[in-house]
């Protein structure tokens, strides 16, 4: 089908665009639809307690093994020291804290190692029900459904029956992510408030969230600057639309209790300026505030309010046979590194050492070994999903290009800059630390911003109203046709990964 076939079919939708549609969860008074997404929510859980049982018992037996035993002493350390513990200086304090909970003076390695992955299995299907609830806020049920399965079923199933931080992590730092987008879209307070809050419990779950906070930083920063530039270049030209410009606001008052609708074409004014400067002070502040009891900690043990192991040293090293001859072996876990200072790895003496030839060859094999872990070796049965679903939405995206117009991919712009520096951004690093530790758990953190990316996409109303004519009086949708492929390929998969693919994996990696 052409792009004019498509502009036809698609044109009658165009007043219904927004940047992150915004739909009611469900309409109570449809009590089967209600019963219906209840229904699949419960009989998946049903399956999902099955399947991460048979794995709890029978896959993930070796406590040592991905870091378990670390988190197992973290945690009894947390007990013994009621939450004092000042770390490690490789792992954050959160999930250690929770599972501490699990554990009691005179009880077993083995009773211990038990309780924490049955505590695990049963904090990852609370996740999936905020999941659930998430993908049915966004989106229509159909893709709500498909979302949800893919995700239970091909990868937290497989990550759930672990003594591991990975899908608390994987959760919190995909509702900071959303958070992050929906202010770049439109700036808010109080969702900036909850961002905050967000990535500071994330920083506190993985130490991971700091090039996310830089950003999104960034991206805010320059999209107001190009506003506030735009605005003093054109104060009354129609002809050049800011693009996410807020509507201009009578007072500050209005400002931080009012609706904002960043889909009208206003020009900046003194007050949306301040109104989003006092929302990046949000977010700012109440990532501090979590995140400044375990920075004070470092601070007074480490020397170092931001100090993690694997982001301050192991990563200027090339493998991690160096890793253990070097700061590792001089106490880099207990405190600063006892070592000379020009014996201990920096950026400028990684650069000093390597040409740019080594640093490409690295990210390239860094890329490379990643994608044969995640696509053959270690493949829960994720990536035919994550195939599908950005080949579907790049081709329905450009052939919704000539329907959307300049003006509308002038509104997404920064919100587009934001989410591809930040897929690039996360894969080019955990790239790079491919060498030290190359595990499949480091990537995986992105699955879920990316599977919702792509379903919003193609949840947009310009693409979800596309339809083809199956007769004279009967048109189906395309991205019904493309829901109903999704799950003709998910039943039998779930069926393959209950019976017999989740006793062949072993996932903690």
């Amino acid at each position: 089908m052409g792009s004019e076939a498509i502009r036809d079919l698609m044109l009658k939708t165009r007043h219904e665009r927004q940047p992150l549609p915004n739909f009611q969860l469900f309409i109570h008074d449809k009590w089967p639809r209600i019963l219906t997404l209840y229904g699949i929510f419960a009989l998946s859980m049903v399956l999902y307690w099955h399947a991460s049982q048979r794995c709890l018992a029978s896959v993930n037996t070796d406590m040592k093994a991905h870091d378990q035993s670390a988190y197992m002493g973290y945690a009894k350390k947390m007990y013994r020291t009621q939450g004092n513990y000042p770390g490690d200086g490789a792992r954050a304090p959160l999930y250690p804290a929770l599972v501490a909970t699990q554990y009691a003076p005179g009880l077993s390695e083995r009773i211990f190692f038990e309780r924490g992955k049955q505590l695990n299995v049963i904090l990852s299907m609370a996740l999936l029900a905020g999941l659930y609830l998430i993908f049915l806020r966004y989106l229509q049920p159909f893709t709500a459904i498909n979302l949800f399965l893919i995700v239970t079923f091909t990868v937290f199933v497989f990550k759930a029956p672990y003594f591991q931080p990975e899908l608390l992590y994987y959760f919190v730092s995909f509702c900071a992510f959303l958070g992050m987008l929906k202010l770049i879209v439109e700036p808010n307070w109080r969702i900036g408030i909850l961002t905050g809050e967000l990535l500071g419990f994330a920083h506190l779950i993985k130490p991971s969230v700091l090039p996310a906070v830089g950003i999104f930083a960034v991206v805010y920063i320059a999209q107001w600057a190009f506003r506030a530039y735009a605005n003093r270049r054109h104060p009354l030209s129609k002809s050049y639309p800011i693009p996410l410009a807020i509507l201009p606001l009578s007072n500050m008052a209005r400002g931080m209790g009012g609706e904002v609708n960043s889909c009208n074409r206003h020009h900046t004014t003194r007050q949306s300026v301040q109104y989003a400067a006092l929302t990046a002070f949000c977010v700012i502040l109440m990532f501090l505030l979590v995140g400044s009891p375990q920075f004070y900690r470092n601070k007074q043990t480490f020397g170092s309010y931001f100090y993690n192991v694997n982001s301050t040293f192991y990563v200027w090293y090339d493998s991690w046979a160096e890793v253990a001859q070097g700061t590792r072996a001089h106490g880099d876990r207990e405190g600063w590194p006892d070592m000379p200072a020009d014996q201990i790895p920096t950026l400028a003496a990684y650069l000093h050492t390597h040409t740019p030839h080594d640093i490409v060859q690295r990210f390239r094999t860094g890329l490379k070994e990643s994608k044969l872990k995640h696509c053959e070796e270690f493949n829960y049965g994720y990536c035919r999903y994550v195939s599908l679903y950005s080949r579907v939405a790049l081709l329905f995206g450009i052939l919704a290009l000539p329907v959307w117009g300049y003006a509308v991919l002038k509104q997404h712009f920064f919100a587009g800059v934001f989410c591809l520096l930040y897929f690039a951004g996360y894969m080019l690093l955990y790239a790079w630390f491919v060498p030290i530790n190359g595990g499949q758990r480091f990537m995986l953190s992105l699955f879920l911003p990316f599977m919702f990316l792509m379903a919003l996409i193609l949840n947009d109303p310009v693409i979800r109203h596309a339809s083809i004519g199956i007769s004279p009086r009967l048109r189906i949708r395309w991205v019904t046709l493309i829901n109903c492929y999704i799950i003709a390929l998910l039943v039998p998969d779930i069926y393959i990964i209950l019976t017999d693919r989740i006793m062949a994996f072993n996932a903690g990696g």
